[in-house]
């Protein structure tokens, strides 16, 4: 599986959650720990260090929100997780 499956499968699958009564979701653009709860978090987040997005995970992210916002669905949106605040460059990032 990859990141384009993943995302064409996610957004076929809203409407049935719609459809169930599911009315928001939370998606998070750091995804899960490869290593489970660790003291250290050597991996890297998808934004870059300058706080933009890679233009792939932009567009992906783009599809999900359009069509949450076509089926009236909530998206709780999270950037980062805690820890990861230190690999931006600086304050404006």
């Amino acid at each position: 599986m990859g990141p384009e499956r993943n995302t064409t499968g996610f957004i076929a699958a809203m409407p049935e959650w719609r459809r169930h009564g599911l009315l928001a979701f939370t998606l998070n653009l750091q995804g899960g720990s490869p290593e489970g709860y660790s003291k250290t978090q050597p991996w890297t987040t998808p934004p870059r260090s300058a706080g933009n997005l890679r233009p792939e995970y932009r567009r992906r992210l783009e599809r999900i929100l359009d069509r949450a916002d076509e089926l009236g669905m909530a998206v709780i949106l999270g950037l980062y997780y805690f820890g990861q605040d230190h690999r931006l460059q600086d304050e404006a990032a």
